[in-house]
């Protein structure tokens, strides 16, 4: 039993450090009239606690911790914290930008792009990243992988 245990955690760290290393997981190229908008002045308004990120994106994340707050980010979990925190949120009348942590057997850091123009949120763009997103700066560099926009 610990055997088969150990065998299944060797083979999602492979897995995790294969997709984070071998690039992005994301559904398709973000449209450059995303990347355009968060330079556009006054587009954006941070979002600081999960409290404030609309209800239908809420419910997408029903368990999660607010920027800065306790999460269970590894594989030892503590009671009553959940699994996962936003790091960074920013939000416009119709554009959601949501920058996550999940703990597990890795800390997988993940940034996703939604259109909130209507009642169901639509998933625009997500990426998978190993580094930590926690302001508009590591947003960009996160979304062009380090490289000039």
């Amino acid at each position: 039993m610990k055997l088969t245990r150990l065998i299944v955690a060797i083979a999602a760290l492979i897995t995790m450090s294969t997709v984070m290393t071998t690039g992005p997981a994301r559904c398709e190229e973000l449209p450059e009239a995303e990347l355009e908008k968060l330079d556009a002045p006054g587009y954006f308004k941070e979002v600081k606690t999960v409290k404030e990120l609309p209800e239908s994106i809420r419910k997408l994340y029903p368990a999660m911790a607010d920027p800065g707050k306790p999460f269970n980010s590894g594989c030892v979990r503590t009671d009553g914290l959940p699994g996962m925190a936003m790091t960074f949120a920013m939000q416009s009348k119709d554009r959601l930008w949501i920058c996550t942590e999940q703990g597990g057997i890795a800390l997988v850091p993940q940034v996703v792009l939604y259109d909130i123009s209507q009642k169901t949120p639509a998933l625009i763009w997500k990426i998978t990243r190993p580094m930590h997103v926690g302001n508009k700066e590591s947003l960009k560099k996160a979304i062009t992988g380090g490289k000039k926009s």
